[in-house]
């Protein structure tokens, strides 16, 4: 319903001020620039979200970083559209084009990556990827890994209609105290 939809922006938005966090869209290529600069706290963006790697056609990768009041970045998030053209996402993911891009066929030389999910086998059109969510270690624990994918979310639905949502996490993020903050 489009008045509840609304109402989770704000509420997602008054909860980033009170941590004193401001979220704001921003051009992919900043994106990449925060991400090679703060590698000692998150990994490099895979290939799909990396605007160096794979520059975005159009208005297919969203990204958002926050930025507390004194200017300096804390979090960030992307999303990307693809377009699959009936490909199943299961030939997707093991192609390994998802995270290594033009790299992939020299990767699968040495690196596997299985699907079996049902779903994973049905041909698939547009589909958001979402992904390289990073925290400032100085903000872990504030919450904000509550907050700041929804508000992502929201606006790919806002843009992009609703179209699949799909991300991969690493083992950790699994964890039930942790898995538990990715709650849509």
């Amino acid at each position: 319903h489009p008045h509840h939809f609304g109402e989770r922006i704000l509420a997602s938005e008054a909860r980033l001020d009170d941590l004193g966090v401001t979220l704001k869209r921003v051009d992919p290529m900043e994106m990449v620039r925060l991400n090679r600069a703060v590698q000692s706290s998150w990994w490099r963006q895979v290939a799909v979200l990396d605007a160096e790697d794979n520059p975005p056609k159009g208005d297919e990768l969203m990204c958002w970083i926050g930025y507390e009041r004194s200017g300096k970045p804390v979090t960030a998030n992307s999303m990307r559209l693809l377009d699959l053209g009936g490909a199943t996402l299961k030939e997707e993911m093991e192609s390994l084009r998802l995270f290594y891009g033009r790299l992939a066929s020299e990767k699968r030389k040495t690196v596997t990556f299985e699907i079996d999910a049902p779903y994973a086998s049905r041909p698939q059109h547009e589909m958001v990827y979402t992904g390289g969510f990073w925290i400032d270690p100085s903000m872990r624990g504030s919450g904000i890994s509550m907050i700041v994918p929804k508000i992502s979310y929201y606006a790919a639905i806002a843009l992009w209609g609703a179209p699949v949502s799909l991300s991969i996490v690493r083992d950790v993020m699994m964890r039930p105290d942790i898995a538990a903050t990715y709650n849509f």
